[in-house]
């Protein structure tokens, strides 16, 4: 199966679901990473080089999760708007979706994770692409996150638990999304790097928007799920 990924910066990847892409990879499924952005506006480093530095670190990360091609589209980091998001980034993403055919595509969650609205942009593009496209995904899945700090910034936003349809054990898988996490080193995020080395049984959750999904490695669940926090 072909499955592609479309995300806004570089590391999302792999927050997002590293430990899904290398599972799917291992059991020999095609897996392209998208991001529309390359996080040139972040955190770390020079301004005038960063995004040439995220898109070196992305590529490595890939290389790790056994992705078989990444793009980084043009778009500016930090400059979504409705007229970008409603326009230029869902035709890119249909004519993604129509290049690649897809079995499935993997987005962020509408939220975008934590109300980034690049990445609540992408979500958008992502799920109205998947509607216009030409070629029609078997189904498209939502991944879901909620931050260490939704108690705090938004205390009457976050469910208790997260609408999951899906969860992924990444557990044998754990070291690996490890690996390409710390692949991201103008982004290090220590918080969340020592999350995920002390949870003994790591998880990655999907809502699935339309379709299906028939593959072993994503477990069905009946109702939503605590959520695993990550920090931000």
């Amino acid at each position: 199966m072909k499955f592609l990924c479309l995300w806004a910066h570089p590391d999302d990847e792999v927050i997002g679901a590293g430990g899904t892409v290398r599972l799917l990879a291992d059991l020999g499924h095609e897996v392209i990473v998208a991001t529309a952005t390359d996080g040139g506006a972040g955190e770390g480093g020079d301004p005038l080089t960063l995004g040439a530095v995220r898109r070196e670190e992305l590529q490595r990360s890939c290389n790790i999760l056994g992705v078989k091609e990444v793009r980084v589209l043009d778009f500016k980091d930090g400059e979504m708007n409705n007229q970008l998001v409603w326009g230029p980034l869902t035709q890119t993403f249909v004519e993604l979706i129509d290049a690649y055919m897809p079995d499935l595509v993997i987005t962020f969650d509408h939220s975008g994770w934590y109300f980034h609205l690049d990445h609540v942009g992408v979500s958008i593009a992502a799920t109205v692409a998947c509607q216009q496209a030409k070629h029609k995904p078997t189904g498209l899945l939502l991944n879901l996150h909620k931050p260490a700090t939704a108690g705090i910034r938004w205390k009457y936003v976050f469910a208790d638990k997260l609408p999951a349809t899906h969860v992924v054990d990444i557990s044998r898988v754990k070291d690996v999304k490890i690996q390409a996490m710390k692949a991201h080193v103008s982004q290090n995020n220590p918080t969340f790097l020592e999350n995920l080395e002390t949870n003994p049984h790591p998880q990655e959750m999907f809502q699935l928007a339309f379709g299906k999904v028939e593959l072993g490695i994503f477990e069905v669940v009946a109702v939503g799920l605590e959520p695993t926090t990550f920090a931000m």
